[in-house]
């Protein structure tokens, strides 16, 4: 009789890692979890960059109106800037030290789909965050992106 130890072996085979079809199945199973998932962030990025751009629109446009409200006008396209982020006289006049409106905003927020925070009356420079007209306050996105087949410039 053998003793363990002195030659003998058991009939078990010992497995010293993992077969390359073990592996080869985890990275399958891996690769359909990822082809899951990504797709979703990238879903909840575009979805943050919507809401990021609605609330943008929306505080423009309520401070342009406040400013028209309380200038008898809207800002010029030229002075748009300063006349809304720093204080103004009745005419508008840009007066940092008595002018008794503003400011509206601290800073004019980029549109988060092309992260320029540049004003533009041109629709066609798209490089430029923002559209705007002077005449009648239409502020609008300015980045000629459709997002869910609706164009961002009709938000």
């Amino acid at each position: 009789m053998l003793r363990p130890g002195a030659g003998w072996r058991p009939n078990v085979m010992f497995r010293k890692g993992f077969t390359l079809v073990e592996l080869l199945i985890v990275v399958i199973i891996l690769g359909i979890l990822a082809a899951i998932v990504v797709p979703q962030f990238s879903d909840a990025s575009t979805d943050t960059q919507v809401s990021s751009l609605r609330t943008n629109l929306q505080t423009m446009r309520g401070q342009i109106e406040l400013y028209r409200l309380q200038h008898g006008s809207y800002p010029t396209l030229a002075n748009f800037v300063d006349q809304m982020t720093k204080k103004t006289d009745a005419d508008g006049t840009v007066n940092t030290t008595s002018g008794k409106f503003g400011p509206y905003l601290q800073a004019i927020p980029a549109n988060p789909l092309n992260n320029s925070a540049e004003v533009t009356s041109n629709a066609s420079e798209t490089a430029k965050g923002w559209y705007y007209n002077q005449d009648t306050g239409l502020f609008r996105a300015n980045d000629g992106k459709t997002i869910n087949g609706v164009a961002t410039n009709t938000y």
